[in-house]
């Protein structure tokens, strides 16, 4: 994180309408800087004030108190064919100066592992409409087990679930388009710059995104879950800690040059 900054997380059902009408004002300032095709009432409803169980929202401050970024996670009870479901959704977006080493994303995993570790025999699911190559690039570092993924092949079970999930959200279809990207409604600022940094980018996590996503651009998202097993948080852990390791390896043997 940015020298100067800190962060605050806010559990929204706790506050009273005046204090969330002040939260979700300022919040959508930020957002009216971060995309393109903003609107409050949509903004409020997917991220101050969505119908579900609990929302917590980390919001990140700069070194004058002004909301820069902010990560807004959210619980839901998903009711589908196959049984009753834990959902877990995220929204994020930052100041492009303060980007950098997930510094959104990171709230929603955590609040989303805790929550399993703690209930170890629901089945829990993160389910986002990833409409960035960055937000993909992001989750699919993370976590071993991630759908759809460059890694491996999308069983038609998952898939089926990830369009039902959707529907059930009231995530809009393209007409007559790919089931599995929906329309986000908003687009990142990108500048000229960013736009050819993606598209020129030879990671292959980000390149199977623009292969899948071609149409990002215009606020078209993709659909993308990740078990939340006790299986997958284990080796996205040992992932995730082997990558700091060597990460710090690195930075010793820098230091004695």
């Amino acid at each position: 994180m940015r020298r100067g900054c800190r962060r605050e997380v806010v559990d929204v059902g706790a506050l009273d309408g005046s204090a969330r009408t002040r939260l979700t004002d300022e919040l959508f300032r930020l957002y009216e800087q971060i995309f393109v095709g903003a609107e409050r009432e949509r903004f409020e409803h997917k991220v101050t004030n969505p119908p579900a169980r609990w929302t917590r929202i980390q919001v990140t401050r700069n070194e004058d108190g002004e909301a820069v970024g902010y990560c807004a996670v959210h619980l839901f009870d998903v009711e589908l064919r196959d049984g009753a479901h834990t959902v877990f959704r995220g929204e994020a977006g930052i100041l492009r100066e303060y980007r950098g080493s997930g510094a959104t994303f990171g709230f929603g995993f955590a609040e989303a592992i805790r929550y399993k570790l703690m209930h170890p025999f629901e089945k829990v699911w993160f389910f986002c409409v990833l409409v960035h190559p960055s937000s993909f690039h992001v989750l699919s570092g993370r976590f071993h087990e991630i759908y759809p993924s460059h890694r491996r092949e999308t069983p038609p079970k998952i898939q089926a679930f990830m369009r039902d999930l959707a529907d059930a959200f009231g995530d809009r279809r393209l007409k007559a388009g790919d089931p599995d990207i929906r329309q986000g409604g908003s687009i990142t600022r990108d500048s000229e710059d960013e736009t050819a940094f993606w598209r020129a980018c030879g990671k292959p996590d980000v390149r199977f995104f623009l292969k899948a996503n071609p149409g990002y651009r215009e606020g078209h998202s993709l659909l993308t879950l990740v078990p939340l097993t006790l299986g997958n948080v284990f080796l996205t852990a040992v992932g995730l800690a082997a990558r700091k390791l060597r990460s710090f390896c690195f930075s010793r043997r820098e230091r004695t040059y």
